[in-house]
């Protein structure tokens, strides 16, 4: 039989956006035949959990956590839940728990300097021999076998480099790029270390994948010495089972929904701005017309930055925080709601290849997008897929002029002929898997060759 060993810091049962990828390999691998081990961490908040996506994947399917004694079958629930909520019990490693935690409380101290000199390129450098004695372990060198490692954490990269120099055939997936743009505005490495880490990655790996386009030129430029034929794109997708969800929409409410976070670092509220002065330019009647019918609905979006521009802004009557709800009850929302939110940010802090994951959900729901991002490839795809509005700069009465026409649209009654989402079934994740593991079975046969 064909095994795969998927390493990932994030697996469901927590439903996060970075444990979807590797969930979503898991299944479609899963159904054509292969056995799929997971080597994961825990989960860390509980309050992230969706334990219903296991039941998507092959019976086959067995998860190893790390620190923890044995593995658990895929359809044994209970055990699982047994292993997430007793973190402590006693086949934990618990030495290794103190000291992590005594870690932890140190760099609370001292972040910036056990970050930069300490914990390269990343803390979970720290599982990195427990990832790869947990594979050696279980390990059956008599059939196929493959490694794939998808970050961040990109340490999880170096638990699949040393797997690698015994003769395993190896993927390395990056979700993210592995370098600081967010921080300082572009694709290299500042840290000598990290260079000469990612250079080892990359030589190393059979098969380099992308989330972006962008991202996967900008690996060929930095690492021009390797085969370019080695890297490939990849992108997040979603899933046409659960998109095909029905909504109720309000007759009476024109609904925009943002899910998920928004990160502050990029100040993504230019959309909040812009209703504030859109309030600020009606009269009297307008205003009160245009407040009763709006509702925007920040689906797991609470956060301290949010809640005080949302404060700030007076804009409380209009914008209601839901709390996080299993992903399903999200899509449901989404379908009953009128217009998506895209807010990304517009200044040099927003990669330009950057595509959010929520993206390709919003495509496969089918409900016009208004996105406020950087120039660049999510702008593009949002153009050519002919799915919503774009707009690249701080122009609130573009913003304005595109929700006034939209809510009077609805009021009217008027049929909407103007978006038509053309070729979003490219981003379906049935398509996209396909891709992914024909490069994994390529990497398998080029090894037997």
């Amino acid at each position: 039989m064909k095994n795969i060993f998927i390493l990932t810091h994030s697996f469901p049962p927590q439903n996060i956006v970075g444990a979807l990828r590797p969930f979503r390999l898991a299944k479609h691998i899963g159904l054509k035949g292969w056995r799929c081990v997971i080597v994961t961490k825990l989960p860390a908040n509980n309050n992230s959990l969706d334990f219903s996506l296991l039941k998507e994947l092959s019976p086959e399917t067995i998860i190893h956590y790390l620190h923890k004694t044995g593995s658990v079958d895929i359809n044994d629930i209970n055990k699982i839940r047994e292993f997430v909520f007793h973190k402590s019990d006693k086949d934990s490693d618990k030495n290794f728990f103190r000291v992590n935690r005594l870690i932890a409380s140190i760099r609370g101290n001292s972040r910036i300097l056990i970050d930069k000199y300490l914990l390269i390129p990343d803390m979970d450098v720290l599982h990195v021999p427990k990832l790869v004695k947990k594979v050696y372990d279980i390990l059956n060198e008599s059939e196929d076998n493959i490694i794939f490692t998808t970050s961040p954490t990109h340490s999880i990269h170096l638990a699949g480099y040393y797997l690698s120099k015994k003769g395993l055939p190896w993927v390395a997936d990056f979700r993210d790029p592995w370098d600081h743009y967010p921080q300082k505005g572009h694709i290299e490495l500042t840290n000598p270390i990290e260079r000469w880490m990612e250079k080892k990655v990359i030589q190393k790996a059979d098969a380099v994948i992308s989330t972006t386009r962008t991202n996967t030129e900008n690996l060929i430029i930095k690492h021009t010495q390797v085969d370019k034929n080695k890297f490939f794109t990849v992108t997040n997708s979603y899933d046409k089972a659960k998109v095909d969800i029905v909504g109720d929409n309000d007759p009476k409410k024109f609904i925009i929904s943002y899910t998920g976070i928004f990160y502050a670092d990029k100040d993504p509220f230019t959309f909040f701005r812009a209703l504030r002065s859109w309030w600020d330019v009606l009269d009297h009647e307008g205003k009160a017309r245009y407040e009763q019918v709006l509702r925007i609905q920040l689906i797991g979006s609470r956060s301290p930055a949010v809640s005080k521009i949302v404060k700030a802004l007076n804009l409380d009557h209009v914008v209601h925080f839901v709390d996080r709800v299993p992903h399903e009850e999200a899509i449901r929302l989404t379908r009953a709601s009128d217009m998506v939110l895209i807010c990304a940010g517009i200044g040099d802090k927003t990669r330009p290849g950057w595509l959010l994951s929520k993206l390709f959900e919003y495509l496969g729901c089918r409900i016009p997008i208004l996105a406020i991002c950087r120039e660049g490839e999510m702008a593009q795809i949002i153009r050519d897929t002919n799915s919503g509005y774009v707009i690249t700069s701080e122009d609130h009465k573009a913003i304005y002029t595109i929700l006034k026409k939209e809510i009077d649209r609805k009021l009217s009654g008027e049929e909407r002929k103007d978006f038509d989402f053309i070729n979003v079934n490219q981003f379906e994740e049935e398509n996209t898997m396909s891709q992914m593991i024909k490069i994994i079975e390529d990497v398998l046969d080029n090894t037997h060759r």
